[in-house]
């Protein structure tokens, strides 16, 4: 256990690592627009910028958390942290789009490296319940990145220009590997049982960079196109062969054991369920508040504020809530308010009031804040610290490829409804009257099937996750993606 300022000094570093992740991720959604005018490149194309980095951090994230478990999480946060700080130099210097794009996923591979890395070295510096609060505080903090990334990105790229966003992480990592270096403690490593399971680790980044690589492609290549069922069969294919290996490995990447913990398992379905319902929820949110009430950028950011406000106070919250009566109770509370909210946004219609959508956003900001500060708190009440990284990984792993899917499955959806509800109209087209129509008619089954995956979300919280207090348990933190 660390000592009071080495535990606050591993704090505030495994903070700064967690935020620069954040921080790039959503700030570069606003400079999209003027790395395009620069580089004078198609959409396709561009969107690899955002792509890459998703694709290279969730799929080597399991890998990433075991690595920590055997190496000592300290040793894999500084390598994580340099070799994120020396692609964002990269991205920053980036002459045309390609350099780019794989400076961005080396982005990703730090990330990964970090993010799982940071969580356990919190968890492992702070005594007994102190873990709770300390956990809350890291996600106050990473809360802090996704609330302001937005903003800071647009203020950068407006007056420092789009290439500031990735050389702003450079001081910051500085300070934080200087600290890492001096004050942050060593957790003790695992005993290495047998070699490394290398080809457990192929098989599962495989597995998930095809899947994310269909998710994220779907649209563009179309559903149907041979290329997205190549993805999808092959991401099966290896998720198969990534089960047969881990049966015979001898010192498996994953213990199939752990994912049969009824902890483990309920956290990470819980975690898969309740991203979906806040990507949802963000990308449809934002186009019926702009086509339909008819919002501005602004008024749509200034609509979403209680949210983000909400996910960045409830993190310290979270905290000290689990330390009195466990992770399990708030985080079911945090649910269902997940719930509620979903509700009311599969009511919203033409003339839906500033005051209910204000309360929707209230409460989906209050849940998706208390969920994604416990899900990992809850599974990690039944492992060891010797598990702790790739528990970790598998929970931010699967809420990544859930956000992926509350996008790329709402759409299929979504276009669906609009698509089965237009035959019979004139041959000259839908009056703009009618094409909101549509649009409400697509946006509330939309929220309707959310409402279901929400109300899932729920059940297996209640049904899987262990009731009551921890007692001397790791509880830790998957930040948000």
């Amino acid at each position: 256990m660390a000592s009071h300022r080495g535990k606050w000094t591993t704090l505030i570093c495994a903070g700064i690592g967690t935020v620069m992740t954040l921080i790039d991720a959503f700030a570069l959604t606003i400079a999209v627009p003027d790395i395009q005018k620069e580089m004078g490149v198609s959409v396709a194309t561009l969107t690899w910028v955002l792509v890459s980095y998703q694709l290279f951090y969730a799929a080597p994230m399991v890998f990433a958390g075991k690595l920590g478990d055997m190496k000592g999480h300290k040793g894999i946060f500084i390598i994580g942290m340099v070799i994120f700080t020396g692609a964002s130099i990269a991205c920053g210097l980036a002459p045309e789009i390609w350099t780019l794009i794989i400076a961005r996923s080396i982005q990703g591979i730090g990330a990964a490296l970090l993010v799982p890395s940071a969580a356990s070295l919190v968890s492992n510096a702070f005594p007994g319940e102190e873990k709770y609060q300390a956990t809350g505080i890291l996600f106050g903090i990473a809360g802090l990145g996704q609330a302001f990334g937005p903003m800071l990105g647009g203020v950068m790229t407006q007056y420092l220009g789009w290439r500031s966003i990735f050389f702003i992480n450079v001081p910051l990592a500085a300070v934080a590997l200087v600290a890492t270096f001096i004050f942050v403690p060593s957790p003790p490593k695992v005993p290495r049982k047998a070699p490394l399971d290398f080809a457990g680790v192929l098989a599962l980044t495989l597995a998930v960079f095809g899947f994310v690589l269909a998710m994220d492609e779907g649209d563009s290549w179309g559903w149907q196109s041979p290329w997205i069922f190549g993805l999808f069969g092959g991401a099966i294919f290896f998720a198969i062969a990534f089960i047969y290996i881990e049966n015979r490995a001898q010192d498996p990447l994953v213990r199939l054991s752990l994912v049969r913990n009824k902890d483990v398992a309920g956290a990470v379905l819980v975690g898969f369920f309740r991203n979906f319902v806040a990507a949802a929820l963000i990308f449809y949110g934002t186009l019926y508040l702009q086509n339909i009430l008819k919002y501005s950028p602004t008024e749509t950011g200034l609509m979403f504020l209680p949210f983000t406000l909400m996910v960045v106070v409830t993190g310290p919250l979270a905290g000290q809530m689990a330390s009195r009566m466990g992770p399990k109770s708030p985080l079911l509370i945090g649910l269902l308010f997940v719930t509620a909210s979903q509700l009311i946004m599969a009511k919203a219609g033409h003339d839906t009031g500033f005051l209910m959508l204000l309360a929707a956003m209230f409460l989906a900001g209050t849940g998706h804040g208390l969920g994604s500060s416990l899900e990992a708190q809850t599974a990690l009440t039944s492992v060891s610290e010797e598990e702790s990284g790739v528990t970790v990984a598998l929970v931010s792993m699967m809420r990544t490829i859930g956000g992926l899917m509350g996008i790329a499955g709402s759409q299929v959806l979504f276009s669906y409804t609009r698509i089965s509800h237009s035959y019979g109209n004139p041959p000259v087209g839908p009056t703009p009257d009618l094409q909101d129509n549509f649009f409400i008619l697509g946006f509330a089954l939309t929220m309707d099937w959310v409402v279901v995956m929400a109300i899932a979300s729920f059940i297996f919280a209640i049904v899987l996750l262990s009731p009551g207090k921890t007692k001397g348990k790791v509880p830790t933190h998957v930040p948000a993606e």
